[in-house]
């Protein structure tokens, strides 16, 4: 599927492995399946396990925050920030159980 969403590659990513999935938009999805949304798409939800991936250095913090570095010390900070209250949100939405992964080396907002 070569102009599908990050959100649809791993649906179908886990349907294809035998792992029942869909993609949590405004419809109330499925019990039996993994739910597979963005961090944005888990503000005011709950889970009892949440796996988080993709949380490398070479996309947290985000390229838009990252280029501010050299050109705008102060918005960096602040969108450091918001990566920050980001990644904060999607740990936060595990009751029980949560899982960071990533490849390569971990995203330095991990340390904070």
């Amino acid at each position: 599927m070569p102009n599908a969403t990050p959100i649809q590659h791993y649906v179908d990513a886990l349907k294809s492995s035998g792992i029942p999935a869909q993609a949590i938009k405004d419809d109330i999805p499925d019990a039996d399946t993994v739910h597979v949304t963005t961090i944005n798409g888990l503000k005011g939800t709950e889970y009892r396990c949440i796996v988080l991936v993709g949380v490398g250095a070479d996309r947290y913090p985000r390229k838009f925050a990252a280029e501010l570095a050299a050109t705008d010390p102060v918005a960096y900070e602040l969108a450091l920030e918001r990566e920050r209250n980001l990644l904060f949100v999607a740990f936060t939405r595990a009751c029980r159980e949560l899982t960071v992964i990533w490849s390569g080396e971990p995203s330095p907002l991990l340390r904070h």
